[in-house]
């Protein structure tokens, strides 16, 4: 581009830990969107899980709060709404204000201190002087000037030095202060943190063009007006962050808006999902030639940059939503560097959310703009969060203050209007947050013990029980129109992918003859939750509601059943099979890929041969007949899938897809029917690893019916099988394992099979 992509504002930091630029210290603090307790509370120190098992009992705690988790922190390490860019110069720099005492012990102790302080501001100094560190809009700069390897590791042992370990007398302290913890840190799959949790394959992107775009029948105006139309009604796929009335009138006045940003910006954005989904006359060209729109999408997207460069230097609202959306659509590598000036924008232009605690605006006007910049501040933080977890560099947006951010709200203005996408965003927001907190906390941490796997789980839980009835599925609530319905959907699909997320890092891998109970449950959670999310998004191929489909979920959902299979058919133990499929119908079990696969080609997307559809159908086919393979290899005597037989079969409850009811009578019996088959019906099962050696036979009701059941995730320690157990299993054939080493004597390497006989 003919410009810097990030203005940088030089702040310079100087070692006693004061700001050259006293007029910037605004900007120090970035969102706190959590606070978090010390203590837990009251109703969680005296409530079980067990509580949580059966939705049907679930009722909202008064002493729960949403905007307060109750989950306390667990590990140091903050995340993006506790994170602040000075905070630990502040706190190696900044002196501490020590008083007097007459006792001697205190004044020993006040030395102590001081010298504990001098020894901080040593450490910054020394490192100071060997490097020059500035503060830019984007984050810290360090400058240092390195001719030979001795200077580097000089430089590098000075830094070390800043993060000393603890003294033998605070590990002491420490030891007897806190009482240790039973529960042992979880084994982790490393191939999950080779992956960005967010990240998916694509083939369907601008880099890809080679041609120039085709002339049609249609004038750039009349796509241009197209492409606004879907923009402000498609409420699913686009976030109501523009006031429609407001650019409408500037959109018609305007003697050429096919030459400004904003608009360039919004049909790159929108015109793929318009010429699928809300085609118009003039359009059908577009429908079945995807080259034809990746060039038409090229030519906005080169038009947006050559406006950009007009309108960067003198920024407006409408260049920060431009530059956002510009970062959803260019390559991959380059997406955050639309976003870094977004962001660099929103502070110029003093553009922040409305905080929790601010007070309320009696001036209507003045509430609905604040309302408008807060939609715009986590929209900006949404798109920073989705790019930072498909694996590119973060660009947080700022706050002016410490406080919590005060989520979206709908308004006046919205009603008949954008009600729906504001709704769909308040609790979306929701979701990203706690994955925003498990990326931090789990993903980034090697330290997590199944007990705070569980505490994060059971907050998950919580919040979902939290929802209104009518986000809630299965809740027997009965929908007067059909985009209150798709909102529901909408937020269930993301908390479905929300709980697969936290309990991806601790999957057993595929090739793991002996998975560790916990990977097992794990395992267990993510596939029950991956057969309900394809259900979930099933629902998006009926007419009114396929905007809403979610390639990438059910991409991921189908990898988690792929898993599971291998895993499945892998494990050594009976129990482990049985840990593995509880509580879940072996019918779903063994058509979910099937499933998937049907889903997808179902979608507007595949039969309009959209790319990235294709690509995921392919997966599928392949990963279809891999396993049919390998179960043929396994039991040559069965079929591909009859050698999953130690678990007893269900009734199928996928076969029920969710459909949005047509008439109410018709809701009011099934909401009858669910509520007395849930009043007899047996509790579902906690997740155990000491089971019984057959599965236990569950209900008529409980195996038939479709609503959604949440099993809370219970780890506890495995007990050693006793010897009678034991002889009674039979003999397993173990596969072959292989020592691989190079003796010094020989020249050539060996590889010694440890069971010669098999």
């Amino acid at each position: 581009m003919p410009f810097d992509t990030v203005e940088h504002s030089h702040k310079r930091l100087r070692y006693d830990g004061a700001w050259e630029d006293p007029d910037a210290s605004g900007y120090q603090f970035a969102p706190s969107s959590h606070i978090w307790d010390p203590q837990p509370p009251f109703h969680l120190m005296h409530s079980t899980s067990s509580s949580l098992l059966d939705m049907d009992d679930w009722k909202l705690n008064p002493f729960y709060n949403m905007d307060s988790p109750a989950r306390p922190r667990k590990i140091s390490t903050p995340s993006q709404f506790s994170s602040s860019p000075v905070s630990d110069h502040d706190f190696l720099a900044s002196p501490t204000l020590v008083t007097s005492s007459t006792t001697p012990i205190a004044q020993q102790e006040d030395e102590e201190d001081a010298s504990h302080t001098n020894q901080h501001l040593g450490r910054v100094h020394q490192v100071l002087n060997k490097c020059c560190v500035s503060y830019t809009s984007t984050g810290l700069n360090v400058e240092a000037k390195v001719t030979n390897a001795t200077e580097l590791r000089s430089l590098i042992d000075a830094f070390s030095k800043l993060c000393p370990s603890s003294s033998p007398a605070a590990t002491t302290e420490d030891a007897t202060t806190t009482p240790p913890s039973s529960s042992i840190t979880l084994y982790r799959n490393k191939l999950h943190k080779s992956k960005p949790v967010n990240f998916f394959a694509s083939v369907y992107n601008l880099n890809h063009m080679a041609s120039n775009p085709t002339s049609t029948r249609l004038s750039l105006r009349q796509i241009g007006d197209a492409c606004i139309d879907t923009y402000f009604s498609c409420w699913v796929r686009n976030s109501p962050i523009i006031d429609k009335t407001e650019f409408m009138t500037w959109y018609t006045s305007h003697p050429d808006p096919m030459d400004t940003l904003i608009v360039n910006a919004i049909c790159s954005l929108v015109f793929g999902h318009t010429a699928i989904h809300h085609t118009t006359p003039g359009l059908e060209l577009f429908k079945h030639d995807q080259d034809l729109v990746l060039q038409q999408k090229d030519l906005f997207f080169e038009r947006s940059r050559t406006y950009l460069e007009l309108s960067f230097d003198t920024p407006d609202r409408w260049t920060v939503i431009a530059l956002l959306f510009m970062s959803c659509i260019a390559e991959p590598d380059r997406r955050h560097h639309y976003s870094g000036m977004a962001t660099s924008a929103l502070l110029e232009l003093d553009i922040y959310p409305r905080m929790v605690d601010d007070e309320e605006d009696d001036d209507d006007e003045n509430a609905f703009k604040k309302e408008m910049d807060t939609r715009l501040w986590w929209f900006a933080w949404s798109i920073d969060f989705y790019l930072y977890s498909a694996g590119v560099p973060k660009n947080t947006p700022q706050t002016k203050r410490k406080g919590q951010v005060d989520l979206p709200r709908i308004c006046e203005q919205d009603i008949d209007e954008a009600e729906h996408g504001v709704l769909a965003d308040i609790h979306c927001l929701k979701w990203w947050r706690f994955q925003s907190d498990v990326i931090a906390d789990v993903y980034e941490q090697d330290t997590m013990t199944a007990e705070q796997l569980r505490q994060y789980d059971d907050e998950l839980l919580q919040m979902y029980q939290a929802l209104p009835d009518y986000l809630q599925l299965d809740s027997g609530f009965v929908y007067g129109c059909e985009d209150l319905f798709t909102v529901c959907v909408r937020v269930n699909i993301e908390f479905n992918a929300t709980r697969i997320i936290l309990h991806m890092p601790f999957l057993p891998d595929a090739t793991d003859l002996q998975p560790t109970p916990i990977a097992l449950q794990s395992l267990n959670v993510c596939l029950k939750t991956a057969l309900i999310q394809l259900r979930t998004i099933s629902a998006c191929n009926q007419d009114g509601r396929r905007c809403a489909f979610d390639r990438d979920e059910l991409w991921r959902a189908g990898e988690l059943i792929s898993l599971s299979m291998d895993v499945y058919r892998n494990c050594q133990s009976p129990e482990d099979r049985i840990i593995l499929l509880q509580n879940i119908a072996m019918e779903d079990y063994k058509s979910g890929l099937h499933q998937a696969l049907a889903i997808m080609q179902a979608s507007s997307e595949f039969k309009m041969a959209r790319k990235d559809w294709v690509q995921v159908s392919d997966w599928l086919q392949n990963e279809i007949g891999r396993h049919e393979q390998l179960d043929t290899l396994a039991h040559p005597s069965l079929s591909p899938l009859d050698g999953f037989l130690p678990i007893k079969n269900e009734p199928s409850s996928s076969a029920t897809l969710l459909s949005f009811p047509t008439t109410p009578a018709t809701n009011t019996t099934s909401k009858k029917t669910a509520r007395s088959s849930s009043s007899t019906r047996t509790p579902p099962l906690v997740i155990s690893t000491s089971l019984p050696a057959t599965t236990p036979s569950l209900s008529s009701s409980t195996s038939s019916s479709s609503s959604t059941e949440f099993i809370t995730f219970c780890p506890e320690e495995k007990k050693h099988p006793s010897a009678t157990s034991t002889k009674k299993q039979p003999p397993q054939r173990q596969a072959a394992r292989f020592r691989y080493f190079n003796p010094r004597t020989m020249n050539k390497f060996l590889f010694i099979d440890d069971h010669p006989l098999l």
